[in-house]
């Protein structure tokens, strides 16, 4: 199970949030795929060397993965037809909206080999953060993003003293797992702001 299934919110901020997972096991896959796209795609493997990021486990190198987050169905579809050219042998983890996905998928020739559903929130979810906060925390996967801060940025926004964009990026920061989706959290305070 991907740690990206929690994200919490109604379907229409959900909207514009994918986030593509690609993870080895093996302590030798990272260096063996970093060679093999240097040497057959080179402009490929310069875009995800921008794009994305190594994560380390523990300290130790066990496992190499990716990470990356996209705000429109154009970009996430963009990148998968990147990844599907390289041809490396290894499964690429989608989190979005299912029709979204699978929509994005069937224009590539695509279909997807598991599917997962996040069924909600189960428990005494009366100590729960408000839904506000609760979309943007669960922008982290390893919930590393504090509803009180949150709560801080989205009161800092509100009142005039930084930008809503300023604000994501911040939290963005705190987000060990880069899956930290910032446009869609600046829109969230963005709307915040507006009805507070």
């Amino acid at each position: 199970m991907t740690h990206s299934l929690h994200r919490h919110g109604t379907p229409a901020s959900l909207k514009g949030d994918f986030v593509v997972l690609r993870m080895d096991n093996t302590s030798r896959s990272g260096p063996t795929l970093r060679e093999r796209l240097e040497r057959r795609f080179p402009k490929l493997y310069k875009y995800l060397r921008n794009v994305y990021r190594g994560l380390g486990f523990g300290g130790r190198a066990k496992g190499f993965g990716w990470t990356s987050v996209f705000h429109s169905r154009d970009a996430l579809r963009a990148h998968l037809e990147l990844l599907k050219e390289a041809d490396t042998g290894r499964s690429i983890v989608v989190s979005g909206l299912i029709d979204d996905v699978e929509a994005c998928l069937v224009d590539m020739g695509l279909r997807a080999h598991t599917i997962q559903y996040s069924l909600g929130h189960f428990g005494r979810t009366e100590r729960l953060p408000n839904e506000e906060v609760l979309e943007i925390t669960t922008m982290c996967g390893h919930h590393l993003l504090s509803p009180r801060l949150v709560e801080m940025k989205m009161k800092a926004v509100a009142d005039g003293h930084i930008s809503s964009d300023e604000a994501a990026a911040s939290l963005g920061e705190l987000c060990l797992c880069r899956i930290f989706n910032r446009c869609r959290a600046a829109a969230l305070m963005e709307e915040h702001a507006h009805r507070s």
